[in-house]
């Protein structure tokens, strides 16, 4: 190998190791790439993940504001019957 690689003429040797050297440059930028696009999938995964929690969340406040409504509707009508039951059988009204 030593002995076939002093037999090569200079001019040789640079191109080869220029080849070399580019070879290795587009490895790099390749797996930089590909590290890139795995971050960027794992954040867009995450920013979905956020954006459906965030629609959970607001969905959840609002069935809450419903059923506060429906729950004060409710102790209202049951206030009202209380204070009409405490003057039925009394003899009271009508």
């Amino acid at each position: 190998m030593a002995s076939w690689l002093i037999g090569l003429s200079l001019r040789l040797k640079v191109a080869l190791l220029g080849a070399a050297g580019a070879a290795v440059a587009l490895l790099y930028l390749w797996g930089r790439w590909k590290i890139a696009a795995a971050a960027a999938t794992s954040a867009k995964a995450k920013a979905e993940a956020l954006q459906a929690t965030h629609d959970l969340e607001k969905r959840i406040a609002e069935r809450r504001l419903e059923l506060g409504v429906k729950q004060r509707k409710v102790r209202e009508q049951l206030a009202k019957r209380s204070e009409r039951d405490a003057f039925e059988d009394q003899g009271w009204g009508p």
